[in-house]
């Protein structure tokens, strides 16, 4: 099933405000490392198009995930169309070293790329990892669950940010409050993230999308 993702994204922009996030939160609901995998076909039909199709693995467990365009949304909210399906743990090193083909995916994934990507074979094209820390806060009478990841690139290089998924667009503004907020008790600027982690990956290899 087609769902929307809605998420508010946060650039931390330094480790010290990363640790100080980390450490001035409790009631931690989990940590664990993702490795993303990002496929694509040879001419980049998928990210030329805005689309992106990773597969995350995390311990003994795998989700295949195809992301459409971005949608307008109001203010900084990004929203996007999602499919997510789980994936036999054992079908990702024959993925990532061998790429894969429309039958290959599943059906409502490669229903909604095929036009895309048109029967081309999907390559795997680049690799991160994810630390990420889910934090649930309470603030105004909502719980919300912080998503707090440092991404290790392949140049080595580093990033920080805070992803804040949201059930319902109107729930935005409220959210806001309660993490500007937070953010000013901790003294860290409130800056958005434009971009996704893929789209970053990308510009550091010099190749520009839309995803």
């Amino acid at each position: 099933m087609i769902t929307t993702e809605k998420e508010i994204k946060l650039d931390l922009h330094t480790e010290k405000n990363y640790l100080t996030l980390l450490e001035s939160l409790d009631k931690i609901k989990s940590q664990k490392k993702l490795d993303n995998y990002f496929f694509d076909t040879k001419d980049w039909s998928l990210s030329k198009s805005g689309w992106a199709l990773r597969i995350r693995r995390e311990e003994d467990s795998a989700v295949i995930t195809a992301k459409g365009p971005v949608e307008s949304a109001p203010n900084e909210l990004t929203v996007r169309p999602e499919i997510e399906k789980t994936l036999a743990p054992d079908s990702c090193p024959v993925f990532i070293n061998e790429g894969m083909n429309l039958s290959n995916l599943p059906e409502e994934i490669a229903r909604s790329i095929k036009d895309t990507i048109d029967n081309k074979r999907l390559e795997l094209k680049l690799s991160f990892t994810t630390l990420r820390t889910a934090i649930e806060y309470h603030g105004h009478g909502m719980i919300l669950l912080l998503e707090i990841d440092k991404t290790t690139f392949p140049d080595r290089s580093v990033d920080y940010e805070l992803e804040v998924e949201l059930s319902d667009a109107a729930r935005f503004e409220k959210t806001m409050i309660i993490i500007s907020e937070l953010f000013e008790r901790l003294h860290i600027s409130m800056i958005f993230q434009k971009e996704s982690k893929f789209a970053r990956a990308l510009r550091k290899i010099g190749h520009n999308s839309g995803v």
